[in-house]
């Protein structure tokens, strides 16, 4: 058996038993994925990738183990920060990221120490789940990840490029207490569901081109517009005035005013009135 064979055999072992908790019978149907302002991802701009019911931050990268450079992804504790911004890589000419294709993830900066800043699946005899890094030191599965819809947003898989299709979902992980921040893991069992907001710099750019405005005050609260397009992240609190938010602005898809409005799992965008009446 030849030594690669061997190495991703050693990798795929102790995980085989997860497979069967897995559904592996991807659509034919692919659907583009979409943002939390309900647009659809487009491979030529950068988003952050946040957890859907907002606890705690978005993604970065840090030193863990032995490693003089940070390339392993953890999640960071403060749900103030945004995180790093990533792009995605898609086969073929499509502009828009659809579910279930295989793709690359890949971070806008990077370390001058790593490699790569795409993402990939890591595995060494020191940790009990391979975990999510960038290129650097230890030897990773040949895989790409996809992304599936889910009931609060979606969720992310990474498929090793083998014989048979093997793949596993990407949970949150507290592998070590003394980690600034939770590891993207292995996970069928508890999913990391994840929503998409447009990074800082291109957010600026699509409300310049698409005339939006700065949000209202509501209810003698005052609005700003990462509340609204967080909205999300109030869950289903109702009596919380942010969720009951509206933000007077030209749709990018429509004419028209979104309103946003919280939904148990994820807000509504909804056409509010004609900007032009």
């Amino acid at each position: 058996m030849k030594p690669k064979q061997v190495a991703l055999l050693s990798f795929l072992l102790p995980f085989l038993a997860f497979l069967t908790n897995l559904p592996l019978a991807f659509s034919d149907n692919v659907y583009p994925v979409l943002d939390v302002m309900d647009n659809p991802l487009e491979t030529d701009s950068h988003f952050y990738i946040l957890p859907a019911n907002r606890e705690n931050g978005g993604l970065k990268l840090a030193k863990t183990g032995k490693s003089n450079c940070p390339l392993t992804i953890l999640q960071d504790k403060s749900e103030e920060f945004e995180g790093m911004p990533i792009k995605f890589i898609t086969p073929g000419d499509s502009p828009f990221v659809e579910t279930g294709t295989k793709l690359d993830i890949e971070f806008v900066n990077k370390p001058g120490c790593a490699k790569s800043g795409k993402w990939a699946l890591f595995s060494n005899e020191e940790d009990v789940l391979p975990y999510v890094g960038i290129g650097g030191e230890f030897q990773d599965p040949d895989g790409k990840f996809r992304i599936q819809e889910s009931k609060a947003g979606y969720r992310l898989m990474f498929c090793v490029n083998s014989g048979s299709q093997s793949c596993w979902y990407i949970g949150m992980s507290d592998v070590k207490n003394n980690e600034d921040g939770r590891r993207l893991t292995t996970d069928n069992q508890s999913p990391y569901d994840i929503v998409f907001e447009v990074a800082s710099e291109d957010n600026k750019i699509i409300k310049s081109q698409n005339g939006i405005h700065n949000t209202e005050k509501n209810n003698g609260d005052e609005m700003t517009e990462r509340d609204l397009t967080r909205a999300w992240k109030c869950g289903s609190d109702e009596r919380n005035s942010k969720c009951r938010a509206t933000a007077q602005c030209q749709s990018i898809q429509k004419n028209g005013c979104l309103a946003m409005k919280i939904g148990v799992e994820r807000f509504e965008a909804k056409l509010l009135l004609d900007i032009h009446n």
